[in-house]
């Protein structure tokens, strides 16, 4: 019984971590200024992996704020293929006052935090609350 209410806790505190970071991500998105961005550069890099080199690349954002400032962000993910080619554009979101620290704005880059807490947190949350349930009721 005590394993599966450590379950059922830790599920819970899971999902209530993943539905706040959801909240503030929504918030984040209603309040924040948004940008169009264009690609300027892919980055090439090589890192080793096992045995032998790996090229990874990542993206370079270039886009102006209604100030007429122009920032260059370099995007904090890289990937094996590249995801974006020079001249791409997308929509960015920055909080007012920090147009350097921006977030791309697409499904998984805007909610994956939130959406792996609450996948993680949800199962716990089944098995151990049903054994709970059945052993308090039952």
């Amino acid at each position: 019984m005590i394993v599966h209410s450590i379950l059922l806790a830790s599920g819970l505190l899971l999902c209530y971590l993943g539905y706040s970071v959801f909240q503030k991500t929504v918030k984040f998105l209603n309040t924040g200024n948004r940008a169009r961005a264009t690609v300027s550069e892919v980055k090439k890099e090589f890192i080793f992996r096992e045995k032998d080199y790996e090229a990874i690349y990542t993206p370079v954002f270039r886009f102006t704020t209604p100030e007429g400032k122009e920032i260059l962000y370099e995007y904090n993910v890289s990937s094996s293929k590249p995801e974006f080619k020079a001249g791409d554009t997308v929509m960015l979101a920055y909080k007012t006052g920090e147009p350097e620290k921006p977030m791309l704005l697409s499904y998984y880059g805007t909610f994956l935090v939130s959406l792996l807490l609450l996948l993680a947190g949800s199962p716990l949350v089944v098995i151990g609350g049903s054994y709970v349930i059945t052993r308090l009721f039952l």
